[in-house]
C-alpha cells in the first residue's frame, strides 16, 4: 500500500484538484484507490458528484464500518466516457462540515 498526502495551510493552492487528478490517474492505471477527503468543505465528493455525506465523521466519531462510509463515484465523472471497463475503481471517503467538529466529540 502506498499513501500520498497533499497538505498545505493555505487554501486555493490546488490540493483538491491535484488529489482528484492523481487518484483518477492511478485508478485508470488499474490501481485500487481510496481518495480520503478530510476537508470540511467536501469538494472532492462535490466534484465527483457524490451526494454530501459525512463519511469521515461517521467513521472516526460514530464508529461506522468502512463498508458503510465509502462511496463509489460514477466512472464517467473521473475517468471520462472512454474509460476502460477494466480500469480499477476509485473509492471516496467523503467529508463535510461535521468533520470540523469531530475533535470536540472525541
Amino acid at each position: 500500500m502506498k499513501v500520498i498526502t497533499l497538505t498545505n495551510e493555505k487554501g486555493g493552492v490546488g490540493k483538491t484538484t491535484l488529489s482528484l487528478h492523481i487518484a483518477a490517474g492511478l485508478a485508470l492505471l488499474g490501481k485500487r484507490v481510496l481518495l480520503l477527503d478530510s476537508d470540511p468543505q467536501g469538494h472532492c465528493a462535490n466534484q465527483l458528484k457524490v451526494k454530501e455525506f459525512g463519511g469521515l465523521y461517521r467513521l472516526l466519531v460514530q464508529d461506522e464500518e468502512w463498508k458503510n462510509v465509502l462511496r463509489l463515484p460514477d466512472r464517467d465523472r473521473w475517468g471520462g466516457a472512454g474509460a476502460s471497463a477494466t480500469a480499477c475503481d476509485l473509492y471516496v471517503l467523503p467529508s463535510n462540515i461535521e468533520t470540523r467538529h469531530s475533535a470536540d466529540d472525541l
